[in-house]
């Protein structure tokens, strides 16, 4: 189970008009209150070896930038030259995925390469003091996240592949790829 930053909830909230219950919130794999045992394992997944972090803005779309925090995703690098590299972007808007790599496993090739996520205010990525819900809480700029990821990794073979929010997810990291130059499409 992960947690939920309590303004990425507030914020989720207000976008579906306060649908979100405490039921629906644990049934999108989130706790509403963090445990002990929850809380040792998202600090033991995010500490791994496996974690790299990278600065990105609080929000691309403003004009000031310089507000800055470490976003977390899990790397493993391919195990066979030419083997490509999966992007896994999971559901929810909310779900996370770092220190899923044994489950995941069934899923891909072993010899791929794989890159976990969690996505803003969820597992590695929560806990922050966030100013401005509305725009650090916004597909484009988990989108952006994803881009920076395949960027900070210099990707030319990858592979984004989403399950449920996840497809939203990777649809709009593609529009973004194709309208940047600086980086290489994925190969679906």
């Amino acid at each position: 189970m992960r947690t939920m930053n309590p303004a990425f909830r507030s914020h989720m909230n207000r976008t579906f008009h306060g649908i979100l219950t405490s039921s629906v919130i644990t049934v999108f794999g989130f706790a509403p209150f963090s445990t002990n045992a929850t809380t040792q394992l998202a600090a033991e997944s995010c500490n791994a070896q496996t974690v790299m972090g990278i600065q990105r803005p609080f929000s691309s779309s403003k004009s000031d930038v310089s507000a800055t925090f470490t976003y977390k995703f899990e790397y493993r690098a391919p195990k066979r030259v030419g083997a490509p590299t999966i992007i896994y972007l999971p559901g929810g808007p909310g779900s996370g995925s770092i220190g899923d790599f044994a489950s995941m496993r069934e899923k891909f090739p072993d010899d791929y390469g794989l890159v976990l996520t969690d996505p803003r205010g969820v597992g590695c990525n929560g806990g922050l003091t966030i100013n401005d819900p509305d725009a650090f809480y916004q597909t484009n700029e988990f989108a952006q996240d994803v881009v920076a990821i395949v960027k900070n990794l210099k990707l030319d073979n990858y592979i984004l592949y989403g399950g449920s929010y996840g497809t939203v997810l990777a649809t709009t990291v593609t529009y973004v790829i194709e309208n940047s130059e600086m980086v290489t499409k994925p190969k679906a």
